[in-house]
């Protein structure tokens, strides 16, 4: 059984009261997750971790992830789980298979086919070569990270962008016209949220998803000009389409987010005798108790978030065959020199 995508998500931001918002993470298990990940981005990972010796060193070093002994056997429990799924997928005929990176991210290596890759290096190419007044080094960065692509650079800007009434599609033939805005639309719960900016925001692009998960840009991509990098836009399709498996289980993941169980849990409550002395043990700074470490459990299987529109969608009409996704599109470089040899992003 799978759900259609519905048209919000949950937020960080959301709510007014002190329990809204993701559950918190504690430091533990921020560390353990580190430390998993770690392993995982090695080469091989699914057969090294069998090693015992690489359990050792782990336990070894517990002292530099700040980690016991408890939180070590957590995470090998884990990883047999994770290669786990990653032989299922592999089974189930997925050359690439979908991984888990730091939990809320999803990678795979080889989706990605080389020709494709040639392709999206050489429309790349042509935002590089730009003089050297143009280029857009990003911020604080040592002039590692050039900024191809970026939403900061056209935003919405209040009382300067226009909006149009009807769809600008083809964006070009719409400019100049439009009326501006003295502020940004609100977008629910955010209207007066004090995380929402009325002045400025990012543009994103409308992609459109058909029930068979070819995908078209159905606007602009702002920050490349639709005549000039045309072929970049077609690449770039090519490759969301290939990312929409891992946007499903992102997505999945962040729809239940209010209700996934976290890994670790602490009662605070638990840290006092009684619930009148909690105020004064509070100003003499009692030390909590340590976080108790669980045995691992495999989290919960969701019903899956599909962006692809369901059959019963379909007609003769485009806009009704299709489902429209907003998207954000970020394009850097970094560049790495003998003068400047490491990267620490």
């Amino acid at each position: 059984m799978s759900k259609s995508a519905s048209p919000t998500l949950p937020l960080p931001w959301t709510g007014d009261d002190y329990e809204s918002g993701f559950p918190v993470t504690l430091l533990p298990e921020l560390v353990m997750m580190a430390a998993s990940n770690a392993i995982r981005e090695k080469p091989n990972w699914w057969e090294k971790y069998k090693d015992p010796t690489l359990k050792q060193a782990g336990i070894d070093r517990g002292d530099e992830y700040a980690m016991n002994d408890a939180q070590i056997e957590y995470i090998f429990q884990e990883l047999e789980w994770y290669a786990e799924r990653r032989q299922n997928q592999i089974d189930s005929g997925i050359v690439a298979p979908i991984e888990t990176g730091i939990e809320g991210t999803r990678r795979s290596d080889g989706l990605i086919h080389t020709e494709l890759k040639e392709r999206l290096l050489a429309c790349v190419q042509k935002l590089v070569d730009v003089p050297d007044h143009l280029k857009d080094w990003h911020p604080g960065s040592n002039n590692q990270v050039l900024d191809l692509v970026h939403p900061s650079l056209f935003p919405f800007i209040s009382d300067k962008t226009r909006i149009t009434k009807e769809e600008a599609i083809p964006p070009l033939d719409f400019m100049g016209q439009g009326e501006t805005m003295k502020k940004a639309p609100g977008y629910g719960v955010l209207e007066e949220a004090r995380y929402y900016s009325k002045h400025y925001q990012w543009l994103p692009t409308d992609f459109m998803i058909d029930s068979e998960g070819k995908v078209k840009i159905h606007s602009y991509i702002n920050n490349l000009h639709p005549i000039e990098h045309k072929d970049m836009y077609g690449v770039l399709e090519e490759i969301f389409e290939k990312f929409l498996p891992m946007f499903e289980d992102v997505l999945t993941e962040m729809r239940e987010i209010e209700h996934k169980e976290q890994k670790l849990d602490a009662d605070p409550f638990n840290w006092y005798d009684d619930d009148d002395g909690a105020m004064d043990e509070w100003y003499e700074n009692r030390v909590p108790r340590p976080v108790e470490i669980p045995e691992f459990v495999p989290p919960k299987e969701f019903d899956k978030y599909e962006l692809r529109p369901s059959t019963s969608t379909l007609s003769s009409s485009p806009s009704s065959s299709s489902k429209k996704l907003q998207v954000i599109i970020k394009l850097a470089n970094i560049i790495l020199t003998p003068e400047n040899p490491k990267y620490p992003g």
